[in-house]
């Protein structure tokens, strides 16, 4: 919300610098959201799993609070059930979005990153490339779809 509030803002009083601001702000928004993605991620998932905590003689268990919060209580809790929805939607908005919108953008651009290497990229070409370059660079351009890959794995692994 930020980053596109000072999108707006700049692309307004800086109309000539419109196009570039506009890719500092894709830019940007590709570094926040490649940056929260673990965690973020982790914490949604989070949501659905319960903790069971025993009484002091080990024998009976006394609690079973969410892992996220441990506010809240799993036993037939309304606060559980709106955590769960949220978490729905979130699920869909992060783990699932982010990798969807890098999907996007490199399927967007895949001419692009495939043709990369000949000198005869226009220079808006290679300012539509700079948007992307960070997920490309550190592969083959023949695995340039690799960082996508990248998420999955870091999702199960932070989950």
């Amino acid at each position: 919300i930020v980053v596109t509030s000072v999108y707006m803002i700049l692309s307004r009083v800086y109309n000539k610098y419109k196009e570039s601001v506009r890719q500092e702000t894709i830019t940007t928004v590709f570094y926040l959201t490649f940056l929260v993605y673990p965690g973020v991620s982790q914490t949604i998932l989070e949501t659905y799993l319960c903790e069971e905590f025993p009484t002091a003689d080990g024998t009976d268990i006394f609690k079973s609070a969410l892992r996220a919060d441990y506010r809240l209580s799993c036993e037939d809790s309304k606060q559980r059930v709106i955590a769960l929805v949220y978490a729905s939607i979130m699920l869909i908005v992060y783990p699932i979005g982010i990798v969807l919108l890098y999907v996007s953008f490199l399927k967007r651009y895949h001419e692009l990153i495939l043709k990369q290497d000949a000198s005869d990229l226009k220079e808006k070409e290679k300012s539509k490339l700079k948007r992307v370059s960070f997920l490309i660079s550190p592969y083959k351009m023949e695995r340039y779809w690799f960082e996508t890959y990248e998420l999955f794995r870091k999702l199960i692994q932070t989950s």
